[in-house]
């Protein structure tokens, strides 16, 4: 009731409906960053990323591959390369991390599934956040390196020498190439 006796309703919209209200940041402008999607209020917000269903062959919206415009590869494994040396993924600051048969879970905040509950999470620093908190699995194999997405919100693809695959599910890769989650690109390499 208020002071004149009357009756006020309230309506609370649907989830949803408004953007969240975010708590108050009481830490200051130097406060640390745990890794999560929440945003401090008046940072810059990039682009809110779009969203494209895999499609097999399709190539992978807005990725820039040096050399040429992106095209379709056809399905199975890519051709045969010298099967020397050891599997690594050197990520954008060049840091090199080898992959072991247990494989390497890739995300912002990665969480081995399941299904390879040993494999190593690596984080992925994704300024942009296309990156899912657990995105893709790498695994090591005889016949090459085995990617997996893990449903990710923004896709996966391998691309190699101008054309991209879309990953679905798992897909086989035996030669150096680059591997895309989201918008954000790093190297599989031999050796």
């Amino acid at each position: 009731m208020t002071d004149d006796g009357k009756k006020r309703m309230l309506i609370t919209p649907p989830p949803g409906l408004l953007p969240p209200i975010p708590a108050p940041d009481d830490r200051g402008s130097d406060g640390v960053n745990t890794g999560s999607a929440t945003r401090r209020i008046g940072a810059p917000q990039p682009p809110a990323p779009a969203f494209f269903p895999a499609v097999p062959g399709a190539p992978v919206p807005g990725a820039a591959v040096p050399g040429g415009p992106v095209a379709s590869v056809p399905e199975g494994p890519m051709p045969a390369a010298p099967a020397t040396g050891d599997w690594q993924l050197v990520l954008p600051d060049g840091s090199r991390h080898l992959v072991p048969q247990t494989g390497i879970v890739l995300g912002r905040n990665p969480v081995a599934p399941r299904a390879w509950p040993e494999a190593a999470p690596l984080a992925l620093d994704d300024p942009a956040k296309t990156v899912s908190k657990s995105h893709a699995v790498v695994v090591a194999g005889e016949d090459g390196l085995t990617v997996i997405d893990l449903r990710s919100t923004n896709g996966t693809a391998v691309v190699h020498e101008g054309a991209s695959r879309i990953v679905t599910g798992e897909t086989l890769v035996d030669r150096d190439l680059t591997l895309v989650l989201g918008s954000f690109a790093l190297t599989v390499a031999r050796g």
